[in-house]
């Protein structure tokens, strides 16, 4: 008997052309059969579209904030090829919100869907079917940035001013039952520091908000604008100054040294930067203005400091008293003028002839030594720009005195210019 060859089989073409014939039909068959088998596949981690746009809950100013559950699986069936095709982005998940009418959580029906058909996949199943979703309406709102430097504390002579944030205010953003608990927000330095001698910086002080009772307002879905700041702390040297009035309206020869003015308060503490304050030697308040200030008068004046100092003992004002001890007033009529600063170009006729009542007040001793030929009626005219009669301030001087006296009083003459 003998044996098949097989070998030698391939080697008869007749045979190769059969045996390729029947071995694609076999191919064919079996591809085709596991394509048309239907099957299952579960689909997982797809996401729920929480876009209400276009719905009553639009209409009414709601939308979604928290809920449950923010994926789904589904479960497919259909033939190989289709499900092998399928990815997540093929489905539409969306919120079926028809019945919502009020802010508030709800529990909300989820509605699964293939964007398009897919050969004859079917979805046969999907898990939550129904979540917990809280509505509200969107709401923000601006507040004041305060900050937290109690950690902080100066060294001996120096003060801390107070924490500067670098942003003034933030604007909260979220659901509208939450954001208006929103009370206040502070940012608050945590590191130690003490014995400051120098101006410091913070950066990134996370900032937090509170209620009205002080309560920590924490949810996932209020926002800020800025979450922290950058917290100065300026450390100022603190000096206690002596205070000096200035007076204006004085004559030339006015003795600033006799005059024995007295204040309601002689020093002052104040605080400020170090390099700045360490070149002071007083703090000067203007002005007293003479000409309407008699003996025994007092003028209440402003203190101020310069920028970025601080008034720690408190004084705001110092009443400034005018000497009236061995002090005198008296009244004269004076015809003598003194024309200054005519322009060039203009001539100056005086038709004012005297003064009268022109009032000086100042030392006993001085003013009972002065006559109405001391006196001399100075007008500048120096500002004079136009043609014809005006009216122009005068100043009433005593050149061969000196010492504490002023006039009292303001005073005008007519000029005719030309």
């Amino acid at each position: 008997m003998k044996h098949l060859n097989i070998s030698r089989l391939f080697d008869n073409k007749t045979f190769c052309k059969i045996f390729s014939i029947i071995g694609a039909i076999v191919i064919w068959s079996s591809v085709t059969l596991a394509l048309k088998t239907d099957s299952q596949k579960t689909i997982r981690n797809i996401p729920i579209d929480f876009s209400v746009d276009g719905t009553a809950v639009a209409a009414l100013g709601l939308s979604t904030f928290d809920h449950s559950d923010d994926v789904v699986s589904i479960k497919v069936s259909g033939n190989r090829g289709s499900l092998n095709s399928v990815s997540k982005d093929d489905f539409s998940v969306t919120l079926s919100v028809g019945r919502v009418t009020t802010a508030g959580k709800h529990t909300i029906h989820v509605d699964v869907s293939l964007k398009e058909q897919i050969g004859n996949l079917a979805i046969e199943d999907y898990s939550p079917k129904s979540i917990q979703v809280t509505f509200d309406k969107p709401a923000s709102k601006t507040i004041p940035v305060s900050t937290d430097i109690s950690n902080i504390s100066a060294g001996a002579d120096f003060m801390i001013d107070k924490g500067y944030p670098s942003v003034q205010e933030i604007t909260v953003s979220g659901p509208e039952s939450v954001v208006n608990t929103v009370s206040s927000c502070i940012a608050k330095v945590d590191t130690k520091k003490k014995d400051l001698k120098q101006s410091i910086t913070f950066p990134a002080i996370p900032i937090v908000l509170y209620d009205e009772n002080s309560n920590i307002v924490s949810n996932p879905n209020i926002t800020l604008d800025k979450d922290s700041v950058d917290i100065s702390v300026p450390v100022l040297k603190i000096k206690e100054l002596p205070i000096a009035a200035h007076f204006i309206n004085k004559p030339a020869n006015f003795n600033d040294a006799s005059f024995a003015y007295t204040l309601s308060a002689t020093k002052i503490e104040v605080a400020g930067p170090a390099e700045t304050i360490d070149t002071m030697s007083q703090i000067d308040i203007r002005y007293v203005d003479l000409k309407n200030a008699k003996p025994g008068d007092v003028v209440t004046l402003n203190v101020e400091l310069p920028s970025g100092f601080i008034n720690v003992s408190n004084i705001s004002t110092v009443d400034v008293t005018v000497p009236s001890n061995n002090m005198q007033e008296k009244s004269f009529t004076v015809n003598q003028f003194k024309l200054i600063g005519t322009p060039e170009n203009k001539k100056a006729t005086l038709s004012t002839k005297r003064l009268n009542n022109v009032v000086l007040v100042g030392d006993r001793n001085i003013i009972n030594n002065i006559t109405a030929q001391d006196i001399v009626i100075e007008v500048d005219l120096s500002n004079i720009t136009t043609n014809g009669t005006v009216t122009v301030p005068a100043t009433i001087t005593v050149p061969s005195q000196q010492g504490v006296f002023w006039a009292y009083g303001n005073y005008e003459v007519v000029i005719r210019i030309s």
